[in-house]
């Protein structure tokens, strides 16, 4: 395998990696706090994950749409940016 193809490689395997993080850091934070502004959660998943990796505010947004679609999360019917765990 030559160093580009490798390194492609390298590098899809820790985005997969972080965005498995970013899942899993972001449902143990809505399980422990229920309910949780769009801001909020983005705050405290940065935290979480900070020891780790810095991740840009993009991929959370697309980590916590993915978790809405898969019916981990779901927005509140009233406020579009409040978030809800669904047990």
């Amino acid at each position: 395998m030559s160093q580009p193809e490798e390194s492609k490689r390298t590098q899809s395997l820790i985005e997969g990696d972080r965005r498995y993080a970013l899942d899993a850091a972001i449902v143990r934070i809505m399980k422990g706090k229920k309910e949780l502004q769009y801001e909020q959660l983005k705050t405290a998943t940065i935290d979480a994950v900070k020891n780790h990796f810095v991740p840009d505010v993009t991929s959370i947004k697309q980590r916590i749409d993915s978790l809405v679609e898969q019916d981990y999360l779901r927005r509140h019917d009233d406020d579009m940016h409040l978030l809800v765990y669904v047990a």
